[in-house]
C-alpha cells in the first residue's frame, strides 16, 4: 500500500513537470493571443534578427515566404521608402510617405514618423488572405534608422 501510494506521488509530481515545462521553455505568444501582443513580438523578434544576424540575411528572410504566418509579415521601411514587404513586393522600392488608404488618410506619413518607442496606426490595406482592403491595425517602431512593422487585419 505505501508503495502503491509513493508511485502515486511521483507520477503526479512528474505529470506536473511535464506540464510545466513547455510553459517555461518558451515564451513567444500564439497567434491566439491578444493580437497587439503578438504583434508587437513579430516586430521585437525581426529587430533581433537584425541585430544578431546583419541586414542582409535579415532582409532576406523576412522577404521570404518562410517569414509569412497567415495574413502575418512584417514589413521594413527606410527613409521613406519601403525596403522589405513579403505581402506586397511591389512596393519594395517604393515611397511610403506618399500612401494613403482607400478613404484618403495618409497612413504612410504615420509609418515614416514612428519612432524608437512605437506607434500604432490603423488603415485599410489589402488583405492577403482575402485580396479586399481590410482595417490593419499595424505596430511600428523606429530601430538603427529603419521603421520595423507588422499587423494584423479585422
Amino acid at each position: 500500500m505505501m508503495r502503491s501510494r509513493h508511485t502515486l506521488v511521483i507520477l503526479a509530481v512528474a505529470a506536473l513537470a511535464l506540464g510545466l515545462l513547455p510553459a517555461c521553455g518558451n515564451n513567444e505568444p500564439e497567434i491566439a493571443s491578444p493580437p497587439e501582443e503578438y504583434t508587437k513580438y513579430l516586430v521585437q523578434q525581426a529587430i533581433e534578427r537584425y541585430d544578431t544576424d546583419g541586414r542582409d540575411t535579415a532582409f532576406e528572410y523576412l522577404s521570404s515566404p518562410d517569414s509569412v504566418n497567415g495574413s502575418w509579415y512584417v514589413f521594413v521601411l527606410e527613409g521613406d521608402y519601403s525596403v522589405v514587404n513579403p505581402n506586397r513586393p511591389d512596393l519594395v522600392g517604393t515611397s511610403t510617405a506618399a500612401r494613403t488608404d482607400i478613404n484618403g488618410k495618409p497612413y504612410g506619413k504615420e509609418l515614416v514618423a514612428a519612432d524608437e518607442n512605437g506607434i500604432w496606426v490603423d488603415y485599410f490595406f489589402t488583405n492577403p488572405r482575402t485580396g479586399t482592403p481590410t482595417l490593419k491595425h499595424a505596430w511600428a517602431v523606429r530601430h538603427d534608422g529603419l521603421v520595423f512593422g507588422s499587423g494584423w487585419y479585422e
